[in-house]
């Protein structure tokens, strides 16, 4: 697989975050395929066409970012320091207070 390196400032935010994405348990997925970055991000850091100020964090196998947005420790939006905003097509875009 190749390497890409993100473009600013997108390296800059998955560089500060990551660790919340790495953290969580493997046993949320449904098969063996972590989280990883795609969408526009990917596109970006690989024909460094436009400025990507944010990442796209796919989540295999998960319909839904639900379990990962409950009032617990799992509760990954609290945990990057945002709210979550509900938006077409099943997304959910994490917005940084």
């Amino acid at each position: 697989m190749e390497n890409l390196t993100l473009p600013e400032p997108a390296a800059s935010l998955w560089a500060s975050k990551r660790h919340i994405v790495h953290a969580i348990p493997p046993e949320m997925f449904q098969n063996t395929i972590q989280p990883h970055i795609g969408g526009g991000t990917i596109l970006a850091a690989r024909w460094r066409h436009r400025l990507s100020t944010d990442i796209d964090v796919l989540l295999p196998g998960r319909n839904s970012l639900i379990d990962l947005l409950q009032e617990n420790d799992r509760n990954i939006v609290k945990q990057l320091g945002g709210t979550s905003e509900a938006v077409s097509g099943g997304e959910e875009h994490i917005v940084k207070d």
